[in-house]
């Protein structure tokens, strides 16, 4: 089905932010608000690791030097910058290993963002209960999985990055919520953050922008908020506009439906898992398959002559292009590489 023949969703924008906006923390089912309990901690080991690769270190700079008033803290470091730059340095950190949190659905990695829009507000908010930052960090899953899955797999094959199209409505309604926006300023909210959407796939094959689309879109969550709280309009039907919208110019396969079904009842952030290897999830099953037969056959890499793997359409077109020696970006999200990785060493860390 193309975009343009995409049934829409009346007035799904506005639903959407108005339950951002109303979410309280007794809405939520104790097994989701575990699960973003360890997300937490999960983002903030990601973000705590990624600030000292050289990707993060380049924002870090960059950062650094617009002098920015001193307000929210440079993770691992005693440096502080404003909360829109403070996130966006945060959320380059957060995805600069490939170790964040993953819906699989929305192909998302909603912690890198969300952990660093939040923490930043917090410092300048200053006190900010436990509940409050656990129910704008929901809202923020919630809502950013939501139209990921919206805008399907498709936003990916048409090439587009979700973490940096998608990801910026985890942003804009984790940030929404935390500066207790009504839902009229939510909705410009998330308007705002609609056209701040982008990122390219082919980031993926050896440059290091691709950790830094993470931090575009946390910081333009920042920004989206910040605006809307100062009065600027968003787009009113970002998510279901006929011409221009975010689901018919993000994917020519949409699927709209998905941005409301179960709302309030199933729980996108209960469907948030964690990675066991520091590379792109979407080869985790072949590794473990050829690390199995590794093990339980005592094959050294000299057995092995040839190793055959059975993919997926996404898997195909997301790892399994030629490798070279690009960088270690292109070495995360290389199938050869990796199944190579295992194969030699036996182990993959």
């Amino acid at each position: 089905m193309s975009a343009e023949n995409a049934p829409l969703v009346q007035d799904a924008s506005k639903i959407l932010a108005d339950f951002a906006s109303r979410l309280q923390y007794d809405d939520i089912p104790s097994d989701v608000v575990e699960r973003m309990k360890m997300c937490v901690l999960d983002s903030i080991g990601c973000c705590l690791h990624g600030v000292t690769l050289p990707w993060t270190k380049s924002v870090e700079d960059m950062v650094m030097d617009d002098g920015a008033t001193p307000v929210a803290s440079i993770f691992g470091t005693s440096r502080k910058t404003s909360v829109a730059n403070a996130a966006l340095v945060n959320g380059t950190a957060g995805h600069a290993f490939e170790f964040d949190d993953m819906h699989k659905e929305s192909i998302l990695h909603p912690g890198s963002i969300a952990i660093p829009v939040l923490f930043a507000l917090v410092e300048k908010l200053g006190k900010v209960s436990g509940k409050d930052f656990l129910t704008a960090m929901v809202s923020g899953y919630e809502i950013g999985a939501r139209v990921g899955n919206a805008a399907s797999i498709q936003l990916f094959f048409d090439g587009f990055h979700p973490q940096g199209t998608s990801g910026v409505f985890v942003g804009a309604a984790a940030a929404g919520r935390l500066l207790n926006l009504n839902p009229m300023l939510m909705l410009d909210c998330l308007g705002i953050a609609g056209s701040q959407a982008g990122g390219l796939m082919a980031a993926q094959e050896g440059a290091m922008v691709k950790r830094f689309h993470s931090g575009r879109a946390a910081q333009s969550g920042i920004y989206s908020a910040f605006l809307a709280q100062k009065g600027l309009t968003g787009i009113s039907n970002v998510l279901e506009a006929g011409y221009g919208g975010y689901l018919t110019t993000y994917s020519t396969s949409p699927k709209p439906e998905r941005l409301l079904s179960g709302l309030g009842s199933v729980w996108e952030a209960g469907q948030v898992g964690f990675k066991p290897y520091a590379c792109v999830t979407s080869i985790h099953s072949s590794l473990d398959a050829l690390l199995f037969i590794m093990n339980s056959q005592q094959l050294k890499p000299g057995d092995i002559s040839r190793v055959e793997v059975g993919l997926s359409p996404m898997t195909f077109t997301h790892c399994a292009w030629e490798y070279k020696a690009q960088g270690v970006t292109a070495a995360q999200m290389n199938l050869y590489f990796n199944m190579a990785s295992v194969a030699f060493d036996g182990v993959l860390f």
